[in-house]
């Protein structure tokens, strides 16, 4: 929400809705949190966040940094393997 942006001082990023399991619960990466940067990238739109993830399941890595906050201005960085078990 855009106030929520104005009061972190921070002018793009998605806010997660939810977490029900997978990767991304693995990680820890929790309802609320921030995700600013993915692999270095700054994502604005749920799209380029869908093209990073499809990009980084094809590549050797296959991992997801995540950078980004949470609403109280704590910053935190993930790593998501992407790798089937």
């Amino acid at each position: 929400p855009d106030e929520l942006k104005k009061q972190l001082g921070i002018s793009y990023g998605l806010q997660v809705t939810g977490v029900t399991g997978g990767k991304m619960k693995e990680a820890g990466i929790t309802k609320g949190f921030i995700i600013l940067k993915v692999n270095g990238s700054p994502v604005k739109k749920t799209e380029e966040l869908e093209e990073i993830m499809k990009q980084a399941s094809q590549s050797p890595e296959q991992v997801l940094f995540l950078s980004g906050m949470y609403p109280s201005g704590k910053r935190a960085n993930f790593a998501v393997d992407l790798a089937e078990d």
